[in-house]
């Protein structure tokens, strides 16, 4: 029985193979079963390692009373000291090791089970590799499985294959919409009533796409933290075929799963078979041998478990759960050189007849000069799954909204990064945009290289992004690709229904362009279509003063100077052959109601050519302010409609 460790990692993938697995891919909550750990392993050395581990006795037993002092972990033959030990079974409490009693909590099958972390769960549904009728069995126990045995925080992922992968339902607590994905999955041409035992996907080519898929899978899954559970519910490709032919890709996918700390729960939807007759039978059997050999490889090499030879697929499944809700979770501080070699673990148990099953071991990081194609698109998308920022650079981000008379708007997305270093920077940019269905609206990606070290020290990017009335959430990433240095934020953008009414975007302040250069200094790829966005062609909401240098800033923060530049953006102005007749007035309030009105040294108005909306760009003389925090209100009005609108922003003076 091959063992198990955990490799801890919060990154993400949004698979391109994979429409629509983005959205949940990039959801902001943070899922964890562990301590805290440092967030960018590229550039510690000490961190935090994690081992799950399930014991039973010799008759099977699950064992749940061992003690951290029970156990002894090795890794690469020198014993490390257990730091955390965690416990979880029905019944039982967590954080043992602290001593912290956790109540019990209910499932919806009636057996008690501890306060466990959120527990994922990827039905798998092989069309490839399956047969008519352990397809069409493993449908109907899952169906049964996700109804009546999940427990209320389980979450729930279907995907299936045919020739290509294809999620039918992202990770969900939603019972009935698994039933329904799970529904909606037909049967392939390998697995047609009329097709042969033999599948016509069986060779050296499919096989290969089949296990890149999967890997692909797996990279998706590492962005998760915690444990995964992986139910493959499938017959097996033939194993000698794999073994002689690409034995590496075998080896790369089971890897990929530990490396998402994936473990894998293999089952043979064919059930019992009596086989053919005659001389086929010996031929039949040794088929079925072979495949199951490989459904057996994917499991013990994961710390997961095959089961065969049972036309009672729910019953699998229930024991599936009974094994995910019994483990214990042993952590140990390690220093290690980030080579991205193999390193082996070895967990022993001072308690006499307890067998213990856990992955052998985990693949060290590599230093992001070493980093391939994929692997680099995983570090740039890491932290997409936290819930709250997160750096390890200088930069800072901002959104502002524009609103368009057509009831939607366009944000800009403002980032600005302090460039280090003596080699020219090359920074890489990543944001998706979701409306509050949690829908994808947009998304932008790009490269800017530059050809030499600007002289100036701050490197300063706005973009134009979609957006919808209601909230909108966009996730943003920027990179340094010298170093692999991130930065991440979660940025926020409301807009109200707009219907006929006037209205004025939040007030932005326009950024200081002193020692600042901008993308257009730099070559710019972009990489949007990689993640099969809807592309959307948005015109630059400040394109009207665009000649004038002016972009807002990526801070709230402003010099108490005489030519404060306030940046708004107003729609739904009355109609006027001329040009809009607007007028603005500012103050500021302090947080004990004081207020202290501006002194306005010039207001311009551009319209926007095309639509009922117009740029205002007010100067404000902010010297006789005194420093400090203040509320700032905008009052705009049109002469011509007789319309009024305010606007507030909070602003640091200094």
């Amino acid at each position: 029985m091959k063992k198990t460790t955990i490799v801890l990692a919060a990154v993400i993938m949004i698979l391109v193979a994979l429409p629509g697995i983005a959205q949940e891919a990039r959801r902001i909550e943070q899922l964890s079963d562990s301590p805290t750990v440092p967030q960018f392993e590229q550039d510690i050395a000490v961190r935090l390692r994690l081992v799950d581990v399930t014991a039973t006795d010799s008759s099977g037993k699950y064992v749940t009373d061992l003690k951290a002092d029970e156990f002894k972990v090795f890794v690469n033959g020198r014993e490390v000291q257990v730091r955390t030990f965690d416990s979880y079974f029905p019944g039982a409490t967590v954080g043992i090791a602290e001593g912290q009693p956790v109540e019990a909590e209910m499932p919806a099958a009636g057996v008690p089970r501890a306060s466990m972390p959120e527990r994922r769960i990827v039905l798998f549904f092989d069309q490839s590799y399956s047969s008519f009728r352990g397809l069409k069995n493993a449908k109907e126990a899952a169906i049964e499985f996700v109804r009546r045995s999940l427990s209320p925080g389980d979450q729930v992922m279907v995907v299936a294959y045919d020739m290509s992968l294809k999620v039918h339902q992202v990770f969900t607590h939603d019972r009935d919409a698994v039933a329904m994905a799970i529904e909606r999955i037909k049967f392939g041409f390998s697995n047609n009533p009329s097709g042969g035992a033999a599948f016509r996907g069986e060779n050296p080519h499919n096989i290969r796409i089949y296990l890149q898929a999967l890997q692909k899978l797996a990279l998706y899954l590492e962005s998760f933290r915690g444990r995964k559970t992986f139910v493959m519910l499938s017959e097996g490709f033939d194993e000698r075929i794999a073994r002689y032919s690409i034995p590496q890709y075998m080896r790369e996918t089971y890897e990929a799963f530990n490396d998402a700390n994936c473990t894998i729960f293999s089952l043979d939807v064919r059930g019992l078979y009596a086989g053919g007759s005659g001389g086929s039978a010996f031929v039949d059997i040794n088929r079925s041998r072979a495949r199951h050999d490989t459904l057996s490889i994917f499991a013990v090499e994961t710390g997961g478990t095959f089961f065969r030879g049972s036309n009672d697929i729910e019953e699998l499944l229930l024991r599936i759960d009974d094994d995910i809700s019994h483990y214990y979770v042993l952590g140990f501080y390690i220093e290690e050189e980030h080579d991205g070699r193999f390193r082996e673990v070895k967990i022993e148990t001072t308690r006499p007849g307890v067998r213990l099953r856990y992955r052998d071991g985990y693949f060290a990081p590599k230093p992001f000069d070493k980093l391939n194609k994929d692997e680099r698109t995983v570090n740039l998308e890491e932290g997409f799954n936290r819930n709250s920022p997160s750096s390890d650079m200088d930069a800072k981000f901002a959104v502002n909204i524009y609103p368009r008379s057509d009831g939607s708007a366009v944000g800009t997305v403002s980032v600005e990064a302090v460039i280090d270093g003596e080699l020219a920077p090359e920074y890489e940019m990543l944001g998706f945009i979701h409306n509050n269905e949690d829908e994808l609206l947009d998304a932008f990606h790009k490269v800017f290289t530059f050809s030499s070290m600007p002289e100036v020290k701050v490197f300063r990017h706005t973009e134009p992004v979609l957006l919808q009335p209601g909230e909108n959430v966009i996730r943003v990433v920027l990179r340094d690709n010298r170093d692999g240095r991130r930065a991440y934020d979660f940025l926020l953008a409301r807009m109200p229904e707009l219907g006929d009414s006037f209205y004025a975007s939040t007030i932005a302040f326009a950024a200081p362009r002193e020692e600042v250069v901008s993308a257009s200094g730099a070559s710019v790829r972009s990489l949007k279509n990689q993640y099969r966005v809807a592309q959307q062609e948005i015109a630059d909401p400040l394109s009207p003063i665009s000649r004038l240098g002016l972009e807002p800033g990526v801070t709230s923060e402003i010099e108490r100077s005489s030519d404060a530049t306030v940046i708004l953006r107003v729609v739904g102005m009355g109609d006027s052959d001329g040009p809009p007749q607007l007028a603005a007035t500012y103050n500021l309030r302090t947080s004990d109601g004081t207020s202290i009105n501006l002194k306005e040294r010039d207001f311009s108005v551009y319209p926007v050519t095309g639509a009922n909306a117009a740029i205002i760009v007010s100067k404000l003389d902010l010297r006789d302010v005194p420093a400090g925090e203040y509320t700032m209100l905008a009052r705009i009005d049109d002469a011509a409609a007789g319309k009024t609108v305010g606007q507030r922003a909070q602003v640091i003076l200094r």
